[in-house]
């Protein structure tokens, strides 16, 4: 019986990435997945349409904050058919999913009110994410240079003006944001020794971390404020920068010891090559110049300083 008001997919897919981990840390699945079973026959989750919330006849129309979600749970769906031998069928997947997102407009900085800019920058992330499962396999950034660019650019813009927080502390840095591009970056082979922007980005975020141990929880138009310790806020908000740095920061092993991985890298150099997500069917991205030129001009403030 499903308490509360949530959907039955949002059941379905919290059960099956919790089931997902219980497998890959060589636990006892079995009552999770007795639980997707019944979720899965009694909602008739075969119609995948269904399941995720979209028509695949209309994916090209699913909006940028869209696919941050819809994404990740075509992945677990695809990676678990590997793990446990196709006991969720599905009739599409990250082919389609893929063919679609080569033809969506990202929107690069600087940061908007509209949260276009935001949006896209969370889209390129959990693109990256579904690729590897999540680390699972490296990724290369010759897979899909586009994107590899557009977080790659995305980053600097936020390390830009991290540098303009120091003489500004009401300047609104993405620490989330940050964090995570770092952690697609580092799962990209880049380190601390031969990556600048990833050195960089991760000793700013080892300078931000508080002394309990937590990151600070920064929002837009209140950034000189960290709502961390604010009863009002929600856990998940209050969690995330925690996480996202902490997965960003630890170090990486691309040693696939485990079949799952394999198979994905092998799923995924297929789907990859079918759907043509490496070929852009929009415009390029223009980018702006970056904001800590503007500012030092205007300023005159030396990087000294």
């Amino acid at each position: 019986k499903i308490r509360g008001n949530k959907k039955p997919s949002d059941v379905f897919f919290d059960y099956l990435f919790m089931a997902r981990c219980r497998h890959e840390m060589d636990e006892d699945a079995t009552s999770m997945l007795e639980v997707l079973d019944e979720v899965f026959k009694r909602n008739g989750f075969k119609d995948t349409n269904k399941l995720l919330g979209v028509d695949v006849a209309k994916i090209d129309d699913v909006p940028v904050e869209e696919w941050v979600v819809l994404i990740v749970r075509i992945m677990i769906l695809e990676f678990c058919k590997i793990l446990f031998g196709n006991r969720y069928p599905i009739q599409w997947g990250l082919k389609e999913a893929f063919g679609s997102l080569r033809k969506l407009e990202l929107t690069p900085p600087p940061y908007d009110d509209a949260l276009r800019f935001h949006e896209s920058y969370y889209c390129s992330t959990h693109i990256a994410f579904a690729i590897t499962a999540y680390d699972s396999i490296r990724l290369d950034p010759k897979w899909v240079p586009w994107l590899t660019n557009y977080m790659r650019r995305s980053l600097e813009y936020w390390m830009d003006l991290a540098w303009v927080r120091l003489k500004v502390p009401s300047t609104y840095v993405d620490l989330d944001g940050v964090a995570e591009v770092c952690d697609v970056l580092r799962g990209a082979g880049a380190t601390d020794a031969n990556d600048r922007l990833v050195c960089s980005s991760s000793l700013w975020l080892l300078d931000q971390q508080n002394s309990n141990g937590s990151w600070p929880l920064w929002f837009y138009g209140a950034a000189d404020k960290d709502l961390w310790g604010d009863s009002t806020e929600n856990s998940y908000n209050k969690i995330h920068p925690t996480w996202v740095a902490t997965q960003c920061l630890r170090d990486r092993n691309f040693e696939l010891g485990r079949r799952g991985n394999q198979l994905w890298g092998e799923f995924m150099a297929k789907t990859l090559r079918v759907s043509d997500l490496a070929t852009r069917a929009v415009p390029r991205i223009k980018y702006p110049p970056l904001e800590e030129l503007k500012f030092r001009r205007k300023k005159k403030i030396s990087r000294s300083t």
